[in-house]
């Protein structure tokens, strides 16, 4: 009869609320997540709400950038991959 039977286990509870996604680029970038810098690829594993997300990519050495868009579902892990050219 301890409070911790009723609880759901922890991973359970996450999958409902949360995505991840997987950024990288060639060559490397900064990238932005919704408009938020995220810093230098790659990024493994980062933590998102379950909808739609846009990811841009920017080499300002080279000049490149690149915007994708990426739909991830709730408990899902999701690569958001560009190659920059």
């Amino acid at each position: 009869k301890t409070p911790v039977e009723k609880t759901p286990p922890a991973t359970t509870a996450a999958e409902g609320t949360e995505a991840f996604l997987n950024i990288n680029s060639i060559p490397p970038s900064t990238c932005f997540l919704d408009g938020r810098s995220l810093g230098s690829t790659p990024k493994v594993h980062v933590s998102v709400k379950p909808g739609a997300h846009t990811v841009k990519f920017v080499n300002s050495d080279q000049g490149l950038t690149k915007t994708i868009s990426v739909n991830v579902g709730a408990g899902e892990t999701k690569a958001a991959v560009a190659k920059l050219q």
